[in-house]
């Protein structure tokens, strides 16, 4: 479903996916992507984002519920922003304020 919004904008490539990684943190460095978006069971889930964006710098990191209700823009600057009723509008709209002005085509995984 994710893939299948992302497409639909003129200025996102998606670069890749995977679909089980048990180390984000090399997937985050072998892809190079400016956002990666993981599914979570849920925000109780452990995923050491930390780790991920020290080693993937400018790398940021959108998860969201295995359900798709929320999801959280996670920075390395340190931020958090927690989304609440996903939809294909407010998902394109993160991606957007995550990747920032001047980005023409980012590459998405």
């Amino acid at each position: 479903m994710i893939s299948q919004i992302i497409a639909k904008e003129p200025e996102f490539v998606i670069v890749g996916a995977i679909s089980e990684c048990s180390d984000l943190t090399a997937a985050a460095r072998r892809s190079q992507a400016d956002l990666l978006i993981v599914g979570q069971r849920s925000f109780a889930e452990a995923i050491d984002i930390t780790a991920v964006l020290s080693s993937s710098y400018p790398t940021k990191i959108l998860t969201i519920t295995e359900s798709g209700h929320c999801g959280a823009l996670h920075e390395l600057r340190p931020h958090h922003e927690t989304l609440v009723d996903i939809s294909a509008a407010s998902l394109v709209a993160a991606i957007r304020t995550a990747i920032g002005p001047g980005e023409s085509k980012p590459n998405l995984r």
